[in-house]
């Protein structure tokens, strides 16, 4: 698997020969023990330590890896053996430039397995073209390498060719099925592709041959955590814990599931235990924010979210969060460029437009604060298209051409963005983000049912929230209601926790009027996210009053118009449930009449 073989005349019997054993079975803790006595049994011979840095490589422990091959070296092992195993150490350790001169500084007896090392290493380097390259020469040369297959899988992941990694996973357990690596990463790409209960099944799969690998428990434990099953994904976190004392990933994990139990305090202290290298990824960095905000660092916050500000500038969280650090440290100007983005669609997030109204009013612009009180509590109408830059998760030619597409849209020219974005779509007809950014042109310049098709190709290969709401939205500006019922649905049957789309499940059941259900859908919001959100109560109310409940409306609009008393929307619910709650006649009519007036 690691171009390494023992010679029969080296595993004959005892320690090395069970070890060998143990990892052909797929069980490296137990190769690791008998590879161990194999190396106290005879501590001068290179071939234990070797085999001990390829069970270490399974385990991901870089680290001991590279001290077994430099202790094989030292002993007599020939660098041309051992070339592609220090570079797989180095690579686990996160250094692709040694790892890549590892390899390279000389011929390999292992070429396969040389080149395969170089593929990962030149991928890590962001150097695709050459990392696939070097891919190919190594299948040409072992084709039927499960490990390689999947490596070939996150490689294509990584450019964004999300069919052709499908592909790559599906040969590696084709070929390998009892590969715990291979079923883990199965489920990853299933997890993005159908939904959260659908990849919990792969990961229990994974844990039945090995109860203890601890990236499955670690990708099971997230899964659960996104699903709301948080005493299950604490006791999944604890017991890596116990077989990984201070791993990085498992922290992290304890430290989101605190913050989402608003104990900030302790979400921090597990956060800083996280691993440096996670440290600095886009989830680490935005859940740090998230502690600092609610810990009043402002600044700590806007440093950390300025880096994912100029990675992912279409992400609304970012956005949010952007907003509300600079509003709250008195800079109105940087909160309404972090927020402007939303005062110009169907409203989706009110508790973000009205932080844009206060940043407006801060500066100055009442009438822009108006406009945003106005949409903040209105009724979202789907997904609410941003054409965030999809063009980062593209390669080469694609890249320039999403690049194109939106310059031409900025500039008016919605044919000649629509041009490019669909050469795109042909040209990676295996990543998501060229579907997605088809289905957006095509939503932007009025074709309804080609924005579906589009987003339905998309979604074909990634079942995810952004897809999934634009797919629900395009199916009923085409007339399709049943669909887009049915697609919600289907995506909140996985992923039961989103709240855009718990939000627009109750604008659903409002438009049918199913009191009930709407209330069942926007009181499941409001229980994790608060009173903050006027469209939500005032909707609220509205279910409330049609249902019956009359003092609960009254209520729900109280809050509502205390949010955004200069809101017409809110203005009319209070002033109707209160003249239907026999409250004070003339000030119902007068809130009425401003309602009125505002139309």
């Amino acid at each position: 698997m690691l171009g390494l073989l023992v010679a029969p005349t080296m595993a004959s019997g005892g320690s090395l020969e069970r070890g060998v054993k143990a990892l052909e079975a797929g069980r490296p803790r137990v190769a690791r023990i008998e590879f161990m006595n194999a190396i106290k049994a005879a501590p001068n011979r290179p071939e234990p330590h070797l085999m001990q840095a390829r069970t270490f490589l399974l385990l991901e422990d870089g680290v001991a890896a590279e001290a077994e091959v430099r202790r094989a070296r030292s002993l007599g092992a020939a660098a041309g053996d051992t070339r592609h195993l220090l570079a797989e150490a180095l690579l686990l350790q996160g250094d692709g430039e040694r790892a890549l001169a590892a390899v390279t500084d000389g011929p390999s007896h292992f070429p396969a397995a040389a080149e395969h090392a170089q593929g990962r290493a030149l991928a890590a380097l962001g150097r695709p073209a050459e990392a696939a390259r070097a891919f190919g020469e190594a299948l040409l040369l072992a084709p039927n390498d499960p490990r390689l297959w999947l490596n070939l899988a996150r490689f294509r992941l990584q450019t964004g060719e999300r069919a052709g990694a499908i592909a790559a996973a599906d040969r590696a357990l084709q070929i390998a099925p009892g590969s715990v690596r291979g079923i883990v990463l199965r489920g990853t790409l299933v997890r993005d592709q159908y939904g959260l209960k659908a990849a919990l099944p792969w990961f229990d799969r994974a844990l039945a041959i090995d109860p203890d690998d601890v990236s499955a428990m670690l990708e099971r434990a997230a899964t659960l955590g996104e699903l709301g099953r948080y005493r299950t994904m604490l006791a999944a976190t604890r017991k890596v814990l116990a077989l990984r004392p201070g791993n990085g990933q498992a922290r992290y994990l304890q430290a989101v599931l605190a913050a989402r139990a608003r104990n900030f305090d302790l979400a921090r202290t597990l956060h800083q235990k996280t691993s440096a290298s996670l440290a600095a990824s886009p989830s680490s960095l935005l859940l740090g924010a998230i502690i600092d905000v609610h810990g009043g660092n402002d600044e700590q916050a806007i440093g950390r979210l300025e880096t994912l500000y100029a990675a992912q500038p279409g992400n609304l969280a970012v956005r949010r969060l952007m907003g509300l650090a600079q509003l709250r440290k008195g800079d109105a100007a940087s909160a309404i460029a972090a927020l402007r983005p939303l005062d110009t669609r169907a409203r989706t997030d009110s508790y973000a437009l009205t932080l844009l109204a206060a940043a407006h009013a801060r500066s100055g612009d009442k009438e822009r604060a108006r406009r945003a009180l106005e949409l903040a509590a209105s009724p979202a109408s789907g997904s609410g298209l941003l054409t965030p830059d999809l063009g980062r998760a593209l390669q080469g030619a694609a890249y320039n051409g999403a690049a194109g597409a939106r310059y031409d849209l900025a500039n008016g020219n919605a044919g000649g963005a629509l041009a490019a974005a669909r050469q795109i779509q042909a040209q990676s007809a295996g990543a998501p983000e060229a579907h997605l950014m088809a289905g957006d042109m095509l939503f932007l310049t009025g074709n309804m049912a080609g924005a579906a098709s589009a987003f339905r190709e998309a979604a074909n290969l990634t079942f995810n929230q952004p897809i999934a709401l634009r797919l629900v939205e395009a199916l009923q500006q085409s007339g399709n209601g049943e669909a887009a019922r049915a697609t919600l649905a289907l995506f909140l049957d996985q992923n039961p926790r989103s709240l855009p789309a718990l939000l627009l499940l109750g604008n659903m059941r409002v438009a049918a009027r199913d009191w009930d259900g709407a209330i069942v859908a926007y009181e499941s919001v409001r229980s994790r996210t608060g009173d903050h959100d006027a469209a939500l109560l005032n909707n609220l109310a509205w279910a409330n009053f049609e249902r019956g409940g009359k003092p609960q409306a009254l209520a729900h609009a109280k809050r509502a118009y205390r949010i955004a008393p200069g809101n017409s929307a809110t203005q009319d619910a209070y002033g109707w449930m209160m003249l239907n709650n026999g409250g004070e006649r003339a000030t119902a009519m007068s809130l009425l009449h401003r309602a009125w007036l505002a139309r």
